[in-house]
């Protein structure tokens, strides 16, 4: 075996001082070496509690040492501004007094991590004081309040079970957040005013879960069962005005949202399976945002408000599904589907009297209530992109309202019926029994199409009152077709297959551009003019089964029309009211010039 030899070469690198004059310093220690870490009561002194009643009369950090209990006196007296009291996780057990009590106008008090049990006052109640804290503490089973807090303090994390009250926050400016009250006496979180109770949970309380009085905002909130052993509560409550109740759950309460006073704000709340869902009281001098989120029927709504409905819904219960009572109400239905019991209520009512009712956006079926609607409306109504199947009365509204976009199938009564001076547009009815469309005076109809409609006693299609505007509506293959009053229009229409009469118009109308073809199965005509004054102009009548134009002794004025084969004749004009006689025109067709002239 051969070994290699290394040879290491180490250099050593020696740097002398460049001052050799300069004197080193002694190397002999001065003395035992002492502590550089501080104490934790250096840095935060703490004062151990050891026993009750204990008073603090001096600011600082107090904690507890064990577990605690009193007899016929308080727990902890607060009497000192900024105190901190950390009950490190053990228990107050109570007396007869408070558990932890600041009974004057004390300030910036923390309290947290612990439990106080069973005291014949509050558990904590810094009511009188002011900008406090109070942290993971649970109240549990005393005689008066859990925990109450003072102007700007701040309750968070803490849990009030079985006491008199659970928490409450008189404000102002104060805030409850994170919290659970359960099981309380009477409600569950009490909020005065400028309070914000935010994404805490009230849960089986005997009263309201939640009751706040003025300009409070109540957001995120779970409120679950409560006000059924104290009787007729809720899960919020408001007993002042100006209010935010905002993305709450209220859930299997007696009363879901119980809301008095004007105004407030009510946004996006889930409440349902509640006896009472909402109970919202109407004050006619005040505009609130109201919008309310709901999932089941039956739903009364007393004030003007947004009504989002969030799923499809199913009722086998009589009465109505939706009632409104308040004035400026919009409902939308949210693509969704009200399936009414048959021949229940309405699935939307509103008294005749009411205003401003709007629904939209959806569907109803089988709300077939012979003297009701599926859609009930009063004045100033508006009904937009709606489907209604198996209604006895489809829609009804009063005077001045707005229907368009509608589709209504199996409709036993009147399919649409408004008031004066309305517009129903860009509807279509089909496989109707009653009748179609009426609408009243003043009236606007464009757009329509009716269609595999026979009405009942051969009523009619499309019905309007006196200076009324029909235009660009399709009538095919129904018992009667268009029906109009005195001074009106019917424009642009084509009516055909018709049992009855195509059109009939009562005196001074104007009957203009129409097609009205294969109507009067029984011999009736295309086009009856039960008045004197009207013009016949521009229209192409064919093939039905009694005249073209049939207009016995009226005064009339045909003009441009095209008439074919019409079983009982083209023309069915005699002497003019004794005033002029007309000539038989040479053919059916004498566009451009009038089909007959006055001659004297």
């Amino acid at each position: 075996m051969k070994f290699t030899a290394f040879v290491v070469t180490i250099s050593v690198c020696i740097i002398f001082p460049l001052n050799r004059a300069s004197a080193q310093g002694s190397l002999t220690p001065s003395g035992a070496p002492a502590p550089t870490m501080k104490t934790l009561d250096q840095i935060e002194p703490r004062i151990p509690i050891n026993s009750l009643p204990y008073f603090i009369t001096n600011s600082g950090s107090y904690y507890l040492a064990a577990s605690l209990t009193v007899g016929d006196d308080h727990g902890v007296v607060i009497q000192a501004d900024n105190v901190t009291l950390d009950l490190m996780g053990f228990t107050l057990q109570g007396g007869t007094g408070y558990g932890i009590y600041a009974p004057n106008a004390q300030r910036n008090a923390i309290i947290r991590n612990g439990i106080v049990s069973g005291w014949g006052g509050s558990g904590v109640d810094l009511a009188n004081a002011s900008g406090c804290l109070v942290e993971g503490i649970t109240s549990v089973s005393n005689n008066n309040m859990g925990i109450s807090i003072g102007p700007e303090s701040r309750a968070r994390n803490c849990a009030a079970d079985l006491n008199s009250s659970g928490i409450t926050a008189a404000g102002p400016h104060s805030t409850v957040r994170d919290c659970f009250a359960r099981r309380n006496m009477y409600n569950g979180i009490d909020a005065g005013t400028f309070v914000a109770v935010e994404d805490c949970e009230a849960t089986s309380n005997a009263l309201h879960g939640i009751t706040c009085s003025y300009d409070c905002q109540v957001r995120r909130n779970r409120c679950v069962g409560n006000g059924h052993t104290g009787g007729n509560g809720a899960g919020i409550q408001t007993a002042g005005a100006r209010n935010r109740i905002e993305n709450n759950e209220a859930i299997g309460n007696y009363r879901g949202l119980d809301i008095y006073e004007s105004p407030h704000w009510i946004l996006d709340n889930v409440v349902e399976k509640n006896v009472d869902n909402y109970s919202i009281s109407y004050d006619p001098n005040f505009t609130n945002d109201i919008r309310l989120l709901v999932s089941e029927l039956p739903l009364t709504v007393g004030r003007d408000c947004f009504v989002q409905i969030t799923c499809d819904i199913t009722t086998s219960t009589g009465g109505n599904g939706i009632t409104v009572e308040g004035e400026r109400v919009t409902i939308d239905l949210g693509g969704h589907m009200l399936y009414g019991p048959g021949a229940g209520g309405c699935g939307i009512y509103q008294d005749a009297s009411g205003k401003g009712l709007t629904v939209r956006n959806g569907r109803l079926d089988s709300w077939s209530s012979t003297d009701q609607a599926a859609i009930q409306a009063g004045q100033y109504a508006l009904i937009e992109d709606v489907r209604i199947d198996n209604a006895f009365n489809g829609i009804r509204a009063e005077y001045n309202a707005t229907v368009r976009n509608i589709q209504l199938e199996s409709c036993y009564g009147r399919c649409i019926w408004t008031g004066e001076k309305s517009l129903v547009e860009d509807c279509e009815i089909k496989s109707g029994v009653g009748e179609g469309i009426f609408v009243g005076n003043d009236s606007f109809v464009k757009s329509c199409r009716i269609r595999t409609a026979y009405f009942e006693d051969h009523g009619n299609a499309l019905v309007a009152g006196e200076r009324a505007l029909v235009t660009d509506c399709i009538v095919d293959n129904v018992s009667s077709g268009i029906v109009v009053g005195a001074h009106s229009t019917v424009e642009n229409c084509a009516v055909s297959q018709s049992i009855g009469t195509g059109i009939t118009a009562a005196e001074w109308c104007v009957i203009r551009n129409n097609r009205v073809f294969l109507n009067g199965s029984y011999g009736a005509s295309g086009i009856l003019l039960t008045g004197g004054g009207t013009l016949v102009a521009g229209n192409y009548v064919a093939e039905n089964g009694g005249y073209g134009v049939d207009g016995g002794t009226n005064l009339i004025a045909l003009y441009q029309n095209v008439a074919s084969a019409n079983h009982h004749g083209h023309w069915n004009v005699v002497a003019a009211n004794g005033v002029s006689q007309f000539t038989t025109p040479a053919s059916a067709s004498t566009n451009p010039v009038p089909n007959m002239e006055y001659s004297p």
